[in-house]
């Protein structure tokens, strides 16, 4: 039986395609390990500046408060201002407000319970939007403040509506009182609108009688808005939570401080992070309780955590929606006052990236 030889130039082609796929295969080995190492780098970086671009805006959120309650004291105390000349207050919150787009109201209350202030309905929650209007109670003790729209040049044009209380009986009156300083309120509901706000105060104090305590209220749903607006990766997520793990603003859709309104008492409900209907906000959560603390809690730190979330894409090879990937975490810590002690969390998928790197190994 003959046996036929294979052909020199097939052998030749053969050892050629072996050599050729095993470089091939290699470059890709080494591309991919090159991608991920790449992969870490980008993530720290995008997570590590998306934290601190949420640190200065919060800082700018909560500094024009304190600098507006430090300077209105001041012109109390020197009376440039007259604590007893509610039509001059009026006017003069009247022009401040309008500097200041994040400033929803801006107040002065006696110790008698007497109140004057400004208000700005931006979204319409109780008139038209963009209405500007003042609070005035003249009742000592528990009374009626009433609310007049204001036309362009600060006049009273028309009664809106009314409400009965007692501002010195609120926690964080007496809290100002006492403590003398500036400080904030806990997150809470609102006396005149179904919305979470948080204020910030300061007493005014002149020889040693007070003089009252000036108030600026400001949105947290506000703080939500801009999360919202920061140029993530396609499936990232930035949420900020207070040390008990109640959520306190999301860059997702999510409610995190819904308001109902119950015989006329508007309520605020709190959501544990951990009970977010998100699932990614759900999943980081829990990772988060799982780690270890560090011992420096003034300075931000990460980790990672591998999960099957649902309803996010894997963009992997051969992976799907729901598939399990890792995640990158930042949590750096934000505090503002005494009382103000807040977590920013920052989390990005892997796939965000490694879909970018497969698509350019395929090529």
């Amino acid at each position: 039986m003959i046996q036929k030889k294979i052909p020199l130039y097939l052998i030749l082609t053969l050892q050629f395609l072996l050599q050729v796929l095993g470089i091939v295969g290699l470059v890709g080995y080494f591309s991919y390990r090159s991608g991920e190492e790449s992969i870490n780098e980008i993530a720290h970086q995008l997570i590590d500046a998306t934290a601190k671009t949420t640190e200065q805006e919060l800082d700018r959120f909560f500094g024009n408060a304190h600098l507006v309650l430090e300077t209105n004291q001041s012109l109390l105390k020197r009376q440039r201002l007259d604590a007893q000349n509610f039509a001059d207050l009026e006017a003069h919150f009247f022009d401040m407000i309008k500097l200041y787009p994040e400033f929803t109201a801006m107040a002065f209350y006696t110790p008698q319970s007497q109140v004057i202030g400004v208000v700005i309905d931006r979204v319409g929650i109780l008139t038209a939007p963009g209405t500007i209007a003042t609070t005035e109670k003249l009742d000592v003790g528990l009374g009626t403040s009433h609310f007049y729209r204001l036309n362009d040049q600060g006049e009273r044009i028309e009664h809106l509506f009314e409400v009965d209380h007692d501002p010195t009986e609120r926690s964080w009156y007496g809290q100002a009182v006492e403590s003398n300083q500036l400080d904030w309120t806990p997150i809470m509901a609102l006396v005149t609108a179904p919305l979470g706000g948080i204020l910030a105060f300061r007493s005014v104090q002149n020889e040693g009688q007070l003089q009252g305590v000036l108030a600026i209220t400001l949105i947290i749903n506000d703080i939500s808005e801009f999360l919202r607006s920061l140029r993530l990766s396609p499936q990232s997520q930035v949420f900020i939570i207070e040390k008990s793990g109640n959520l306190v603003a999301t860059s997702t859709e999510e409610n995190v401080a819904p308001v109902t309104t119950v015989d006329g008492t508007n309520i605020l409900t709190r959501l544990p992070a951990i009970e977010s209907e998100n699932p990614l906000t759900q999943a980081t959560a829990n990772a988060l309780l799982a780690q270890a603390m560090p011992t420096e809690t003034d300075q931000s730190w990460s980790f990672q955590f591998s999960a099957a979330v649902s309803g996010l894409e894997n963009r992997q090879i051969f992976r799907g929606v729901g598939d399990p990937q890792r995640y990158f975490v930042n949590v750096t810590p934000y505090q503002n006052g005494t009382t103000l002690d807040w977590q920013i969390i920052t989390v990005v998928p892997e796939s965000d990236f490694m879909g970018a790197i497969y698509a350019n190994l395929r090529r």
